[in-house]
């Protein structure tokens, strides 16, 4: 992440996280999130200063052009607190294309040596399950919407804090009718099915 954005948004999130009133309980999700959890909204000129400099190193990263990005979400600081699960899924197609976590704080037990709540692709596309230690500060870039990815062994800290972002290619048609129903171009031509 940019340094100086990076850190404008910790020092809003530290004065932000202290003030227990702010931000809003978001709590569990059935079979997708575990434990304990909050939002801390981004004032509107730091949200436009991440979701800028993410989707400059996001369009980096994919070889095209800035301008060929749409951004579609930038979610607020994302805060989970000790014993938080977040299952591993893949996003919508419609909008989550092209994403970043972006890693604000984190704060892990100091009772031991806790391992760190690990990213991961679950697999990926070599079939293997990486995991990644975001450090404050880094960004971790990935098709959210086809590969699966979360954190699915358990928060052992105090709290950590995140935000999301999304994009997705400009005039990008594809919708979750196409991911559930999608065939083959040409699939109706005989000779295309034989050949699967």
């Amino acid at each position: 992440m940019d340094p100086k954005v990076h850190k404008e948004v910790l020092e809003y999130f530290e004065d932000a996280h202290n003030v227990k009133q702010k931000g809003h309980s978001e709590g569990a999700v059935a079979g997708y999130i575990q434990g304990e959890r909050k939002m801390l909204f981004l004032p509107a000129h730091l949200r436009r200063s991440v979701t800028d400099s993410i989707r400059r190193a996001i369009a980096k990263w994919v070889k095209i052009p800035y301008e060929q990005l749409e951004p579609t979400s930038t979610y607020g600081i994302r805060v989970y607190y000790n014993q938080s699960i977040l299952e591993t899924h893949v996003d919508r197609v419609e909008t989550h294309i092209l994403s970043a976590v972006y890693c604000i704080d984190r704060r892990y037990s100091e009772r031991g040596a806790a391992e760190p709540w690990f990213m991961v692709a679950d697999p990926d596309f070599s079939g293997s399950m990486p995991k990644v230690d975001l450090l404050p500060g880094e960004l971790f870039l990935y098709e959210s919407a086809k590969v699966a990815h979360g954190r699915p062994s358990t928060l052992h800290g105090d709290y950590y804090a995140s935000i999301f972002t999304h994009f997705r290619p400009v005039d990008w048609p594809y919708t979750n009718m196409d991911r559930v129903y999608g065939v083959p171009p040409n699939w109706e031509q005989a000779s295309v099915r034989q050949e699967l």
